[in-house]
């Protein structure tokens, strides 16, 4: 028995030595294995906001609700109201707290953003509700004006998915951190241990829009879309001085918030993303060569008497104006006459001015899949193509396009570049046209707003305008369609100065109208109006 004991106190002894000093480390990095785990800490995306500083995209934590089901069911009088904030089924938290009654802790719901989360707070504190707490997750990326940014803005999951969050993801993203954790034996975490790398948040994203401008072009495109049972729309509004987009809006839209909302068209970002034949908004620009080479002056008579014949097609307007002046022209949208003009230019000259002007090129903002549209080689051109070019087809733009190409005739005729962002400098741009030939344009554009014009719905009371309307049949099945249409108006104000060009596009209205000065018109009126009332620009002689 002695000897026993004896080799049992002898192993004991050799057993505790091993232990505390030949397997002293290996057993002490095991332990920590179970006790210390390396956790990754998330990085927050940069904000996203607008010229003035308003969030329009942040990453804050997912909220999770949770209770003590004993402390709650005392306070049942008080449950409808928690139940309706959490956005939870009528009955189913008093149903849910019965069945955990016996228990300590239950999960009420999890992933809360945190415009509800606040407002079940204020619920728990105006009801003064007991027992109930949050518990902050993962960040999560949210977006305060939902569907009014959406296609320009995108979405992001841990990636940028669409929009600017895409083309800046790598600006936004960050890296995560690595964090040890100590936890107890239940897994619960005690407290941190050391970062072997510290997390490290993503870059701010300011744009150059205005949140304001931003959700007034939303409101009336959105409201002209329901009105006229258009397919889609589109606005985009510049600051003629600095190339800066001030708005872009399209229809329909999408709530980015709701995950479930995001597939399908109206992820796009149609105003830089889709083209389109822009129809008789090309007239001006026509004129311009003319004018910019010599070939006509600005008191020029076209006669547009008769008709003019290529091939076995036939140019002529719905309405004979014989001998018109440039002014009545632009005013009345002669094809006859854009297309005279465009015929006695010479090819290259023309090509070369309508290249100039940003036609078939890339506006190169970084966008993804931005279009550049097409504007073919004066090579391939028939005398039919230079004809029909007169009057906006043969060729395609975005709305974007467009409205950079009216903002450069707001600015003398030099061509800023289109940006996103906000400019914290001065801008040099291109010359393209004269001042005067811009200048000329737009006194002449100034018809197609007013009585007689094609477009008097597109005025302004106090602020003169300029700006040109365009009815474009749509391609169905290879040939042009005769019950679809585009509508399109595209302008400038003030007049004299030009600040703003707004950009209109309306995708087959089907409610009756369909012309660009009585769909497009309004909408272009409607918001333009109120910008030059935020931009605190005064009403000028008209």
């Amino acid at each position: 028995m002695l000897g026993l004991i004896a080799l049992s106190a002898l192993l004991l002894g050799w057993r505790a030595i091993d232990q505390q000093l030949i397997q002293h480390n290996a057993l002490q990095q095991k332990g920590q294995s179970w006790q210390i785990r390396t956790e990754t800490q998330p990085a927050y995306r940069g904000e996203i906001t607008d010229r003035h500083g308003t969030v329009l995209a942040l990453s804050t934590p997912l909220v999770t609700f949770s209770a003590n089901p004993q402390v709650l069911t005392a306070q049942e009088l008080h449950l409808p109201q928690l139940t309706r904030a959490l956005g939870l089924p009528p009955g189913s938290l008093r149903t849910r707290l019965q069945q955990q009654a016996h228990k300590q802790y239950t999960v009420l719901k999890k992933r809360v953003p945190p415009d509800q989360a606040a407002h079940v707070r204020t619920v728990l504190k105006t009801h003064d509700i007991q027992g109930v707490h949050s518990t902050p997750g993962t960040p999560h990326r949210y977006y305060p004006t939902g569907e009014v940014f959406s296609q320009l803005i995108g979405f992001a999951n841990q990636h940028g998915q669409e929009g600017l969050e895409l083309a800046y993801d790598a600006h936004l993203r960050g890296t995560d951190g690595k964090l040890q954790i100590i936890r107890d034996g239940k897994g619960k975490a005690i407290q941190a241990h050391q970062a072997s790398r510290l997390a490290r948040d993503g870059q701010p994203l300011r744009l150059s829009l205005d949140h304001r401008l931003q959700y007034i072009a939303y409101r009336e495109l959105k409201a002209a879309v329901t009105r006229h049972q258009a397919d889609s729309g589109s606005a985009v509004l510049l600051d003629v001085t600095s190339g800066e987009v001030l708005a872009m809006v399209n229809q329909p839209g999408y709530n980015p918030n709701d995950r479930s909302a995001r597939r399908g068209p109206s992820l796009r970002n149609r105003a830089i993303t889709d083209v389109f034949e822009p129809g008789s908004t090309m007239k001006p620009f026509i004129v311009a060569t003319a004018l910019e080479h010599g070939q006509l002056d600005a008191d020029s008579q076209i006669d547009t008497r008769g008709w003019i014949t290529l091939g076995e097609r036939r140019i002529q307007d719905q309405t004979e104006l014989g001998q018109i002046s440039l002014t009545t022209l632009l005013g009345r949208s002669s094809n006859e006459g854009a297309a005279r003009i465009a015929l006695s230019l010479d090819k290259i000259t023309l090509w070369q001015q309508l290249d100039q002007i940003g036609f078939g090129r890339s506006l190169d903002t970084g966008f993804p899949a931005e279009a550049t549209g097409h504007l073919p080689h004066d090579s391939q051109w028939s005398r039919m193509d230079q004809a029909s070019l007169a009057f906006g087809y043969g060729l395609s733009a975005t709305t974007l396009q467009l409205a950079q190409a009216y903002a450069t005739l707001g600015n003398d005729g030099v061509r800023l570049p289109v940006s996103l962002l906000q400019q914290t400098g001065p801008v040099s741009g291109e010359r393209i046209l004269s001042a005067d030939t811009a200048r000329t344009i737009r006194h002449l554009l100034r018809q197609v707003v007013s009585p007689g014009g094609t477009a008097p719905q597109a005025a302004i009371p106090g602020y003169p305008v300029a700006g040109k309307t365009g009815t474009v049949r749509k391609i169905r099945r290879g040939s042009y369609s005769e019950d679809r249409y585009r509508a399109i108006f595209v302008g400038l104000a003030p007049l004299a100065q030009p600040r703003l060009a707004l950009a209109i596009v309306i995708d087959e209205p089907n409610a009756g109208d369909y012309y660009g000065g009585r769909v497009a018109g309004p909408v272009f009126a409607r918001i333009m109006r109120e910008a030059l009332r935020l931009m605190q620009i005064p009403p000028q002689p008209t």
